[in-house]
């Protein structure tokens, strides 16, 4: 099995570029209740897609073709799959926007500097993708990506190789 990295690849020690540009300050009726119900049971959770935590965070979204993978490419998503009992609203703009996409988030690398301690090494190591999943469109979710540089392009292309050799292969 193909064993993707769940964020950014030890060869490139920088994140992906930061977001293009700010995706619209609303959220979904149902990130709003689920903040709401976190507040009120006293939990701090923090809701990554979440108006006012989106910006804290790097997006990644489903690679179409590769399971398990994620892309910073708008034209590499996955859609996500319509499911019967399910609204099929955009986690941001709270539309029923047709085609939704599974988007996840990791936070993004501390800054090393002289001096760093151990534990901001070890949180550079350890980053992962963080559980909660969200479903946004891709017109919401465009922004939240980044900019594709040279390096996350030839990345998608092994990723989405090595997925379709695999599947020849089983």
């Amino acid at each position: 099995n193909i064993e993707c990295l769940p964020c950014w690849p030890e060869i490139d020690t920088k994140d992906p570029p930061p977001q293009t540009a700010k995706p619209p300050a609303m959220q979904s009726k149902e990130i709003t209740v689920m903040e709401a119900s976190a507040k009120k049971k006293g939990k701090n959770i923090i809701i990554p897609i979440g108006k006012n935590n989106r910006g804290d965070f790097r997006w990644v979204g489903q690679m179409r073709g590769a399971p398990g993978c994620y892309t910073i490419s708008p034209d590499n998503l996955e859609s996500a799959p319509r499911y019967r009992d399910s609204d099929n609203k955009c986690d941001i703009c709270g539309n029923a926007c047709g085609e939704l996409f599974v988007f996840r988030a990791f936070r993004p690398l501390p800054p090393l500097h002289e001096g760093s301690s151990a534990d901001d090494k070890a949180a550079r190591e350890e980053r992962k993708l963080l559980p909660f999943i969200s479903y946004v469109s891709v017109k919401c979710g465009k922004n939240l990506l980044g900019q594709q540089n040279e390096l996350s392009a030839a990345m998608d292309f092994v990723m989405l190789h090595l997925a379709k050799s695999e599947d020849n292969q089983a």
